[in-house]
C-alpha cells in the first residue's frame, strides 16, 4: 500500500516493513534517530508524546522511554541496541517494561543524493505475533505515522535552524521554572515593550501551552505548542505554532511571515549548570523560512532573553 510516498507492507510472513524517501541527508536522519534531544520530537504515531528516561546508543546500550496518549494511557518501552553502523544501519530489540523482547527492528538509511531512502523492518517471532500487532495495536498505520513525523522534523531541519546560547546568572532550577511556570513565564516572554495578558501552561509531556503577546500599539499575536519532553531541570522539547484567540492553529502567513515558515515548528531548550550559572541553548527548527523571518525570530528571542535576565536579577 502507498500513502503520501510512504509504503507499509507485511512481508515474509513475520515482518512489517515501512519505507519512505526523505528530503534530508542521511546523516541528519540518522542523528534524529539516535539523538535523545530529537527523538522525542517525532517518535510514535500522531497523538503520542514520548518521555526518555535513559538513552545509551551503543551496542548493548538501551533506550528506555514512556509513550503517552491522552485517551489510551502510558506505554513503557525498552530498546536494546545490537548493531550500530553510523549513518547506515541500526538493529535493536524492542520490548516492554517487563524486559521481554517483542520484535526486532532493522532500520537502514540509504543515501540518494541529498535525500535518504529509509527502511524500517519489524521482525516478529511468529506470524501470529505480527498479526496481533497489526490488529490490536495498528502497527502498520502507526509505523506510517511515526515515519511521517520523522519526515516533518528532518525535512524542516534540512532547511534552517535558529540556535541561540545565553548564560544566565541564576541556578538552572530557577531558569527552568521561568519556562514552565505561568506566573514566571509572563514576566519575560515576548520582545521589548510587549506584555503577556493571557497564558496557560500545562508543563508535562503531551501538555499544551498557549499565550498572547501584545505589542505597545495593541497588536496581539497568539501562540501555542505542545510539550513533547520535559526533563527538569535539564531539557524541554515542544512544538511551536500560531493560533487564533480560541486556540485554533493558524497559517504563519496570517501573522505576516513568509510561506516557508512551518505551520508547526519544533523548539528544544537545554539547561546546563556552569558553576552556579545556567547555560541555555535554544534550537528553533524553522524549515524553509525566509532569512528575514529567521532574523526576526532571532531578535524576538534575544529581546525576550534580555527581559529574562532582568527578571532573574530581581529574584
Amino acid at each position: 500500500m502507498t500513502v503520501n510516498d510512504s509504503a507499509a507492507t507485511a512481508t515474509a510472513d513475520r515482518e512489517i516493513v515501512v519505507t519512505r524517501l526523505l528530503n534530508a541527508p542521511r546523516e541528519l536522519v540518522f542523528k534524529a534517530w539516535t539523538d535523545r534531544e530529537q527523538i522525542g520530537l517525532w517518535w510514535g504515531p500522531r497523538g503520542f508524546t514520548t518521555t526518555t528516561h535513559e538513552m545509551d546508543v551503543r551496542i548493548g546500550g538501551s533506550w528506555r522511554f514512556t509513550m503517552h496518549h491522552a485517551e489510551r494511557g502510558n506505554f513503557e518501552n525498552l530498546i536494546t541496541y545490537t548493531e550500530i553502523v553510523p549513518p547506515q544501519r541500526l538493529v535493536y530489540d524492542h520490548g516492554g517494561d517487563d524486559g521481554k523482547v517483542e520484535f526486532q527492528s532493522i532500520v537502514t538509511f540509504e543515501a540518494r543524493g541529498d535525500r535518504t531512502q529509509l527502511t524500517m523492518r519489524g521482525i516478529f517471532p511468529t506470524v501470529e505475533a505480527r498479526d496481533h500487532a497489526v490488529r490490536e495495536y495498528g502497527a502498520v498505520e502507526g509505523g506510517k505515522q511515526t515515519i511521517a513525523r520523522l519526515a516533518e522534523l528532518v525535512e524542516g531541519q534540512a532547511g534552517k535552524v535558529l540556535e541561540i546560547t545565553r548564560i544566565f546568572d541564576a541556578p538552572r532550577e530557577l531558569v527552568f521554572a521561568a519556562w514552565t511556570e505561568r506566573d514566571r513565564f509572563v514576566q519575560w516572554a515576548g520582545p521589548n515593550g510587549s506584555t503577556t495578558p493571557f497564558c496557560e501552561i500545562d508543563a508535562r509531556p503531551g501538555g499544551l501551552m498557549r499565550f498572547c503577546m501584545r505589542s505597545p500599539d495593541g497588536q496581539e499575536i497568539w501562540c501555542g505548542g505542545q510539550f513533547l519532553e520535559i526533563v527538569p531541570p535539564e531539557r524541554i522539547s515542544c512544538t511551536d505554532y500560531f493560533t487564533d484567540r480560541d486556540g485554533k492553529i493558524m497559517a504563519p502567513t496570517s501573522y505576516g511571515t513568509s510561506p516557508g515558515w512551518p505551520e508547526e515548528a519544533f523548539v528544544t531548550v537545554t539547561f546546563e549548570d556552569v558553576d552556579g550559572k545556567t547555560k541555555l541553548t535554544l534550537r528553533h527548527f524553522a524549515g524553509a523560512a525566509a532569512q528575514e523571518d529567521i532574523d526576526g525570530a532571532d531578535q524576538g528571542w534575544n529581546q525576550s532573553f534580555d527581559k529574562l535576565v532582568a527578571y532573574l536579577a530581581a529574584r
